[in-house]
């Protein structure tokens, strides 16, 4: 999903594409991991986890490389409208989730 807002380089130009894990709503629980992630056990408990389970960077920031999410269309329209509220932890204005 491609950024609305304009940036400096193109490290934030598809950076709203986890937003997109609302749309899976054939499935009832999603657990994404970025590619950078290294898996070192079996990851089934996390399925039992609420949404939205993240790892807090702080009070007010939370890491977005491992996500639990219950995909409902309406939480993506409400994430995509909310977008112009948040800015990234590297200080752009591009969005809530990196």
């Amino acid at each position: 999903m491609r950024s609305s807002f304009k940036a400096s380089s193109n490290y934030c130009k598809w950076n709203h594409s986890k937003l997109r894990l609302w749309q899976f709503s054939a499935y009832s629980k999603l657990v994404f991991l970025d590619t950078d992630m290294l898996v070192l056990r079996n990851l089934d408990h996390l399925f039992a986890m609420p949404e939205l389970t993240a790892v807090a960077n702080n009070q007010f920031q939370f890491n977005g490389g491992l996500l639990v999410v219950d995909p409902e269309p309406c939480t993506f329209s409400m994430l995509k409208d909310a977008l112009a509220l948040f800015e990234t932890y590297s200080g752009l204005r591009a969005g809530s989730v990196e």
